[in-house]
């Protein structure tokens, strides 16, 4: 069974890349770049660390293609096995940067200024790049999957893969990376965190549940508010609009909810 589930997976992941390649590789400058875990002719092959996932029902295993652009457009950061490049979205036949990384890269989210991008890895722990220096900066942690944002306004990186809220202090140098703080944020659960969004003008960030529990902490808070009841299904989405009035939750047994917020709720 567990070989079925793979097989499907590696699927998916193969029709989601092409569809995908389609769209944004139409320049001739992109097409020979295959990203992480990909074969010649974007053929998917599922990590060892996904066909456990798999086997233990986790949902980080089904975590989004690592590929991101900068705010301003300028540049596309790829996931590669082995390491991250970043390409100029203004062409060019090679990589402005390119840089290795242990623990299988896979998710990039950028902040909001660009000068920084973080990677998560599937087998644990997260880089910090900053482009313009070509500087990398390790900070071990879970393996955060597709649950990894910035939060701003609290200067945190947020993960997820663990039984409790993972944050950390936002390097501002590779050098204070060496010396980054985790954030004490939330309290312990019973499930595992698959997804994390962040509000965008607070220090607030939601947490999805394996269990269908979605809850939200400020960070460096211990306090919680429940949004959703756990259910069972997992959370394997979050989105938290704009301007922070509502938030989209996607569950693994494919229903979706729109929480809306009242307009002071939060102060």
């Amino acid at each position: 069974e567990i070989d079925d589930l793979v097989r499907d997976y590696s699927k998916d992941r193969t029709d989601e890349y092409r569809t995908l390649h389609d769209k944004l590789y139409a320049n001739p400058v992109y097409e020979n770049v295959v990203p992480a875990g990909y074969q010649e002719g974007f053929a998917y092959v599922a990590t060892q660390a996904e066909r456990d996932a798999h086997l233990n029902g986790s949902s980080w295993s089904e975590h989004e293609l690592g590929i991101a652009f900068s705010p301003d457009g300028q540049a596309l950061a790829i996931a590669q096995a082995g390491g991250v490049s970043i390409w100029s979205s203004s062409g060019g036949a090679a990589p402005v940067l390119s840089l290795a990384v242990e623990g299988n890269p896979s998710t990039l989210r950028w902040s909001a200024a660009g000068d920084l991008l973080i990677a998560g890895c599937a087998e644990g722990g997260i880089e910090a790049i900053w482009p313009a220096e070509g500087a990398q900066a390790r900070i071990e942690g879970p393996a955060p999957g597709a649950g990894l944002a910035l939060n701003q306004v609290a200067g945190a990186v947020i993960a997820s893969g663990g039984l409790r809220p993972a944050a950390w202090a936002l390097p501002a140098t590779p050098k204070a990376a060496a010396r980054v703080q985790a954030i004490t944020t939330g309290s312990p659960g019973i499930a595992a965190i698959d997804a994390v969004t962040t509000h965008p003008d607070r220090a607030l960030s939601a947490f999805g549940y394996a269990n269908g529990l979605v809850q939200i902490a400020q960070v460096g808070k211990a306090d919680e508010l429940v949004v959703r009841p756990g259910d069972g299904a997992a959370v394997r989405a979050l989105a938290w609009s704009r301007d922070g009035r509502h938030m989209a939750i996607g569950t693994a047994r494919g229903n979706v909810a729109l929480v809306a917020f009242p307009k002071n709720m939060f102060k």
